[in-house]
């Protein structure tokens, strides 16, 4: 962590975040005001170019102190969608100055379903969205007030949120806690582990030094650490707190190798049909013009005795017609 006198110089040369991965980029601010209402000018422009020029797919901002005067039309943003928790007082009481509320902005390509808006005593917000595309998370947006009763209570928030989730995808939760992460005072989650490690608000004190905090986090799952692959803070005018954002990346889907099925085992009882035997050969019908065998003998034996001379006659040629039909009989 750099020393104090140094922040300045450390957060003036933040690169930021780098061209858009393969997953989902959150990003989140305390806006201090969005402006919108008649304290303060309008900061949408600010915040439509921090959403532009990081790939903010999802962009929380809080402290958006909106009144329920203020019509969803002046928060409109182009391609984005937006959940809108508003508190319509300051967290004492006094309903003359509007503080705290949430507005959530979801880029038009996201699948997403609003699970719960909640205020929780001393005006803890938080919001609950499960998003299915292009991952499957669950996201809580949370602003804590800085009040003294709200450290413990976080403690005990943080655990309730970790512990409701039943599902095995992963579960962050992102905002503003007012709980200094440097701070002796902060007591770490066992499920759930903080990932951002510079400072993200920066102020001048009394005596002109510059103090740092790191009062906004990003807290993810232990059980899926590995599928968050960037975290960091972006310096920007907005208000005295800095961008905070995170990617979180689709998990790689390993298909199993190609298992055949087993091949059934015969029945031993079942007795198989027989193969059809071959039909026989198909033989020429036998030629009509010739005569049965018996009929053929028969004319010889004509022929022969009608040739032979009888007693007492002289022998009688048979004529050409006869000789040859015998000839092509026999």
């Amino acid at each position: 962590m750099a020393a104090s006198g140094d922040l300045a110089d450390v957060f003036r040369d933040s690169p930021g975040p780098g061209p858009q991965q393969d997953g989902l980029r959150i990003g989140y601010i305390n806006a201090h005001s969005m402006g919108l209402s008649k304290y303060g000018k309008s900061k949408l422009a600010k915040i439509h170019k921090l959403i532009t020029d990081h790939q903010l797919k999802v962009f929380a901002v809080s402290e958006t102190w909106l009144s329920p005067q203020v019509s969803d039309d002046k928060l409109n943003i182009h391609n984005y969608k937006f959940i809108r928790s508003d508190r319509s007082n300051d967290g004492k009481g006094n309903k003359k100055k509007p503080a705290g509320g949430i507005v959530v902005y979801m880029h038009n390509d996201i699948f997403y379903q609003l699970k719960a808006c909640e205020e929780v005593h001393t005006h803890i917000q938080y919001v609950i969205i499960s998003i299915f595309k292009p991952t499957i998370i669950d996201l809580v947006v949370l602003y804590s007030p800085p009040e003294k009763e709200n450290k413990k209570l976080l403690g005990q928030l943080l655990q309730f949120l970790s512990s409701s989730n039943h599902s095995n995808h992963p579960l962050v939760i992102i905002g503003d806690t007012n709980v200094d992460y440097c701070g002796a005072e902060f007591q770490s989650n066992n499920a759930m582990e903080q990932k951002v490690k510079r400072y993200t608000r920066v102020v001048r004190n009394k005596k002109g030094e510059m103090k740092g905090t790191l009062i906004d986090h990003i807290y993810i799952s232990k059980l899926h650490l590995s599928r968050m692959i960037e975290c960091d803070v972006v310096r920007c005018d907005v208000s005295d707190h800095d961008l905070i954002y995170c990617t979180i990346t689709t998990p790689v889907v390993v298909e199993p190798d190609f298992v055949p099925a087993a091949t059934p085992k015969p029945n031993r009882k079942f007795k198989p049909f027989p193969e059809p035997k071959p039909n026989p050969p198909s033989y020429p019908k036998r030629d009509t013009c010739l005569r049965p065998k018996t009929l053929r003998d028969n004319s010889l034996s004509k022929v022969r005795s009608s040739t032979q001379p009888q007693p007492g006659q002289q022998k009688m040629v048979p004529k050409t017609s006869e000789v040859s039909r015998c000839c092509v009989i026999s």
